[in-house]
């Protein structure tokens, strides 16, 4: 491509957010921008096909791994995102069902069983293969049972029962007996029965009411899923559970909840019983920073009132995320933040609150509003910093912001990223790496730095991790694949 073109294609990039600022249309990588945007998408099935095609269209392995990384639910990295894999997963399908066939094998390691159960019937060479996969592992299991051997997988407590409320899910049921293990209901049911025995699922147990279960033992979700039903149901014990629980005396497994999901209880009950179940879960989430726990962090926190919107799901990932990486780095900036909307506000967290009384002090600020003022934020920091003669070795190392990307027009001469690097070279401070991550709840046609932008990193969806990652990333495009071509997802093979 010539000189002259590819400065017109730059020159056709850019555009604003939904409030004025300078934005781009795309990072100008078809793989980055649906790496930066695939899990805004929840909700906009035809912006997540487009954006799957043309990353097929790139680099198809790449692509096929983007979306394992949507979906990881157990990787310090993934999102965690059951609807955008789901959706992703059948758009290729719908393109190259061959190449998708070869990594259906990786779903259970990544997601759950119940995710090749809904891209089951789509295709017949796609649902060949799922069912070779499921009858294989049943198959396994049994006889793992056979053998006295408990540890078998947890594929019979995702496979739908004939026998269930949901008409939907009696019919993919019976459809699954027959076809793939050529069973009657009453076997089928049978089956099902005695392998969900051997897993224990707690389901199980709360449908029969028996409640002699260890509150220990039960997954987080589960746990956060069905507290008030252990309240209303089995009071004294559980009681006495979070009681020890909050002695130190009992755990509980906050290694597949997000901080968002806490959050979001937190912020919807005023219940003294639930709040120290909260406060306990908040407590026992993993430490996704690992060995770099000790850089200066300073988390921004969009708290506009764009953020309220697809039931407050932004504004949930913006506090917990916030307060996450507040509380947990062990740098000068160890339990401090700022929020902003129309003026920043920094947050001092008293350590010894729990997670409501930390959740409220951000909610109680006296200074939120509408609008979405990132650079009064920046400003803050350099004028705060100049004026006090801060050490250089006090300021922020990594400066993560956390919003939907609208920012407001302001005082904004260009894009954002040269602005704030402008803001800081007139400054006698060095540019702190900017971490953009975007929790915004439907599809924005913009981006805030295109793949080449040194010094920042964007992310997309609502669980922390990759905190070590982010450390050795230089621009958007290298951190992404730094991320992809881990050794996490390498795996993945066509």
């Amino acid at each position: 491509m010539s000189e002259l073109f590819k400065a017109m294609a730059v020159e056709n990039n850019n555009t604003e957010t939904e409030n004025g600022c300078p934005a781009y249309k795309s990072t100008l990588d078809s793989l980055l921008d649906l790496f930066a945007s695939g899990a805004s998408c929840r909700s906009d099935s035809k912006r997540l096909k487009s954006l799957v095609r043309k990353a097929y269209s790139e680099d198809k392995l790449f692509c096929i791994r983007i979306l394992f990384y949507f979906r990881d639910i157990r990787g310090n990295g993934g999102q965690g995102e059951r609807n955008v894999f789901r959706e992703g997963m059948k758009e290729l399908i719908d393109i190259d069902p061959k190449t998708i066939c070869k990594v259906l094998r990786f779903i259970p390691f990544y997601g759950r069983w119940d995710d090749l159960i809904a891209l089951y019937g789509i295709e017949r060479s796609i649902s060949n293969h799922i069912a070779e996969i499921i009858k294989f592992q049943i198959n396994e299991d049994i006889q793992k049972l056979d053998k006295d051997k408990p540890d078998i997988s947890l594929c019979a407590k995702w496979l739908p029962s004939c026998n269930t409320s949901s008409k939907h899910t009696r019919a993919i049921a019976n459809k699954i007996r027959r076809e793939v293990f050529g069973m009657d209901e009453k076997s089928y049911r049978k089956m099902l029965s005695r392998l969900r025995k051997a897993i224990n699922i707690i389901e199980s147990h709360l449908s029969k009411k028996k409640y002699e279960f260890d509150y220990s033992q039960v997954p987080g979700q589960a746990a956060l899923k069905y507290r008030k039903a252990f309240a209303r149901n089995d009071n004294d014990r559980y009681t006495e559970y979070l009681n020890s629980l909050a002695k130190g005396k009992a755990k509980v497994n906050s290694k597949t909840l997000y901080p968002y999901e806490i959050v979001r209880k937190v912020r919807g009950t005023y219940d003294d019983q639930e709040l120290a179940l909260m406060d306990q879960m908040w407590k026992a989430l993993p430490n996704y920073f690992g060995k770099d726990d000790h850089a200066n962090w300073l988390a921004v926190v969009d708290v506009s009132g764009s953020m309220t919107c697809y039931e407050e799901l932004p504004m949930n990932c913006s506090i917990s995320l916030g307060l996450y990486i507040a509380e947990r780095n062990m740098g000068v900036f160890q339990n401090k933040f700022i929020t902003f909307s129309s003026e920043p506000y920094l947050v001092d967290l008293n350590p010894e609150y729990n997670i409501k009384q930390k959740v409220s002090n951000i909610e109680d600020n006296p200074r939120q509003g509408l609008s979405t003022n990132l650079y009064a934020v920046f400003e803050l920091v350099l004028n705060t910093a100049t004026k006090h003669h801060i050490p250089k070795e006090e300021m922020p190392e990594v400066i993560v912001v956390i919003s939907d990307m609208q920012f407001d027009q302001q005082r904004w001469p260009e894009h954002v990223m040269n602005s704030i690097k402008k803001m800081f070279r007139n400054s006698e401070y060095e540019c702190p790496k900017l971490v953009y991550w975007n929790v915004a709840a439907d599809y924005k046609a913009n981006q805030p730095v295109t793949k080449n932008d040194e010094g920042a990193i964007i992310i997309n969806g609502c669980k922390p991790g990759m905190f070590e990652l982010i450390l050795q990333g230089k621009n958007p495009e290298q951190f992404m694949e730094s991320v992809i071509n881990s050794e996490r997802y390498k795996v993945i093979t066509i």
